[in-house]
């Protein structure tokens, strides 16, 4: 069977292209669904603190979020962008420093780093706990 089917995509251009295409769609590995909630280690004010990062789509599809730490009302994210498995997002600090974040999701890890506009920054490293 496998004969004949090599067979008839030698002879027929459009079949070999149709069987790389389904093959390719196969083997290509599915795209993450970021949404849900991280508990993301970071360095603020020279403490070590875990943040919970929440990520989710509005109703027309753009990316939202917050962060929620102790001692501190929740903290939107605007201007929350996505290309592939990076994002960046705004924030303002509880201090009201501006902070832009940039981290990558990669199944249930997140990777990045943030650095705020009064030179205070860290990497950031942390896992999916809901979502």
């Amino acid at each position: 069977m496998l004969a004949s089917a090599t067979a008839v995509a030698r002879s027929c251009p459009a079949a070999s292209a149709t069987a790389q295409t389904a093959q390719t769609e196969t083997t290509r590995p599915r795209e993450t669904d970021p949404t849900g909630e991280y508990a993301v280690g970071l360095t603020y004010q020279g403490q070590a603190i875990t943040v919970t990062l929440q990520l989710a789509k509005d109703g027309s599809g753009a990316w939202t979020g917050r962060i929620l730490a102790d001692q501190v009302p929740p903290i939107p994210l605007y201007d929350v962008r996505r290309a592939g498995d990076t994002f960046t997002a705004s924030l303002t600090s509880p201090d009201g420093a501006a902070v832009v974040m940039e981290f990558t999701i990669t199944g249930d890890d997140v990777n990045g780093q943030f650095k705020a506009a009064s030179g205070d920054g860290s990497p950031m490293t942390g896992k999916r706990i809901k979502g």
